[in-house]
């Protein structure tokens, strides 16, 4: 049987050339093999931002055609300075949840080339929903990358359970480029009460932010008083999106959203046990 690679172009901050996130899973820098493979591009050159700014089409390639690098939503794609390497698209999501989960980005694999061994044949997957929603690519730092070989092993195992591969789907698509910022904020709500409010009814406003501050404090190192007046807040202006549409103050709470679910998903995934309706309780009650 012939073995098969998937590559996939990513934009990241890192000065480390190749990283191997598990046995069968690399992360390496791009180089002009790549390029032209890959995307359709020679001799391609970057600017100071980590942008593309200069380079030659192969013209005869599908990818240029369907969409070309002048148009601005594939920017990312096209400026693309690693290639992460994976044996199956669920490995490719897995990569892409990491990303999202360990720090806000842009970072995301998208579109993906598989390469068999032995063979010069090779077809294209796509990786929906297309996660580049953020500002600036994933910084990697050395001491990063065990927190990321930590968090993929966690995140391959998302489909075992159906609540998180529900929330990991909200999530993903959260952090797509597809919604507005008020329907990305309502999306990211939702997780968060499947997180802090599996099966409570009642006193809803103040269970979730009591949950939330002391979970922070016990498993976050955070502070209980900021993180129940952060609860609050995030619990106001989701009640004001689902029932108006609209919240002034969304523009200061946005991020605190995103920060607050990508913290508390990740805390899940890696222990599943401490979200029980039972753990929570015994939270708000022991401390």
């Amino acid at each position: 049987m012939t073995a098969s690679r998937i590559l996939f172009p990513i934009r990241l901050r890192c000065v480390i050339k190749n990283i191997d996130v598990s046995s069968d899973v690399q992360i390496r820098e791009i180089n002009a093999e790549d390029r032209l493979q890959l995307l359709g591009l020679k001799s391609a050159t970057l600017d100071e931002h980590g942008r593309i700014k200069s380079y030659i089409v192969e013209t005869v390639d599908p990818l240029y055609t369907l969409m070309g690098p002048d148009l601005d939503q594939y920017d990312q794609l096209y400026s693309s300075n690693y290639v992460a390497i994976v044996s199956s698209l669920p490995e490719a999501k897995a990569l892409t949840l990491a990303f999202k989960l360990l720090a806000p980005s842009c970072s995301a694999l998208y579109i993906g080339t598989s390469i068999k061994e032995n063979s010069s044949g090779h077809s294209r997957s796509f990786l929906r929903p297309v996660c580049y929603y953020g500002t600036q690519p994933l910084k990697l730092d050395p001491e990063d990358i065990n927190a990321l070989i930590l968090l993929f092993a966690a995140c391959r195992n998302t489909d075992k359970d159906r609540k998180l591969s529900v929330m990991v789907d909200i999530f993903l698509y959260a952090m797509s480029v597809a919604p507005r910022n008020e329907s990305r904020c309502i999306e990211l709500s939702i997780v968060l009460e499947m997180l802090l409010l599996p099966k409570a009814s009642t006193e809803l406003s103040y269970r979730f932010a009591l949950r939330m501050a002391k979970f922070a404090a016990a498993h976050l190192g955070e502070s209980s008083s900021d993180w129940f007046s952060r609860g609050k807040k995030i619990y106001k202006t989701r009640s004001r999106l689902v029932h108006s549409g609209q919240d002034d103050s969304l523009g200061l709470t946005s991020e605190l959203i995103e920060e607050t679910t990508r913290r508390l998903l990740a805390a899940y995934i890696r222990n599943p046990s401490l979200f029980t309706d039972a753990a929570l309780d015994e939270l708000c009650i022991a401390t």
